[in-house]
């Protein structure tokens, strides 16, 4: 639930910043943020993190993606077939002569 008064810290944030909101900008910037808020995303903490680093506008966390390797160990190398790779760039390469 936005906590209205972080909400009018950030509306006055934007005024410090010479970019206040419209009326338009605040009715959509509100519909984001229950959006966000919809997604499992923490809203207050959003606001707080625009007013805090300086931000005009409010971004969603991003989402962690999992790794796709363990730290620490290095994942196996494809195997490439060497011929067929230099057969690749043989025929890449007599396309480029004929086109130049």
């Amino acid at each position: 639930m936005l906590d209205p008064e972080l909400w009018l810290d950030f509306v006055q944030h934007r005024k410090d910043k010479k970019k206040p909101l419209s009326p338009v900008a605040e009715k959509r910037m509100l519909s984001r943020l229950s959006r966000f808020e919809e997604q499992g995303q923490d809203i207050n903490n959003l606001l707080e993190k625009a007013i805090i680093r300086g931000w005009l506008d409010i971004y969603p966390e991003k989402l962690e993606r999992p790794l796709a390797h363990k730290p620490g160990v290095i994942p196996e190398t494809p195997v490439i077939d060497k011929e067929a790779a230099r057969a690749a760039v043989q025929t890449a390469m007599r396309k480029l002569r004929v086109v130049g």
